[in-house]
C-alpha cells in the first residue's frame, strides 16, 4: 500500500537514475553499461542503451549540467576493495542524443 507498481525492470546493479531530457537514464554496473528509458504511455516504455562497455567498465553515478553533459563515475574493476583504478567520463551530446 503506498507504493507505485513496477514500471519497467533495469540491467544488474543499478546504482543512479537521473532524469536527462524526457528520458531517464539508469547506471547498470553488473552488465557494464548506461541505459535509457522513455515512457510514453502508462504502459509504453522505450529502453536503449547509451553506452555499452567492457568487462572494465562499471558505471555507478551520474551528474549532468545545463549543456546537457553526463559525467560518468567508473568503478573499473569488479572487485569492493579500494583499488585506485576509478575513472570519471564525460559524454557529450550529438544533435540526436538519447533518442530512442
Amino acid at each position: 500500500p503506498g507504493t507505485f507498481g513496477m514500471v519497467a525492470g533495469v540491467g544488474e546493479a543499478a546504482c543512479a537514475v537521473e532524469t536527462v531530457g524526457d528520458s531517464l537514464i539508469v547506471s547498470s554496473w553488473g552488465d557494464n553499461r548506461i541505459e535509457a528509458y522513455h515512457f510514453h504511455f502508462a504502459d509504453s516504455v522505450k529502453t536503449g542503451i547509451i553506452v555499452q562497455g567492457n568487462s572494465m567498465f562499471r558505471p555507478v553515478d551520474f551528474a549532468t549540467n545545463s549543456k546537457g553533459e553526463i559525467y560518468v563515475t567508473d568503478w573499473v574493476d569488479r572487485s569492493y576493495e579500494v583499488h585506485k583504478k576509478g575513472r570519471i567520463w564525460k559524454l557529450t551530446p550529438s544533435s540526436n542524443a538519447y533518442e530512442l
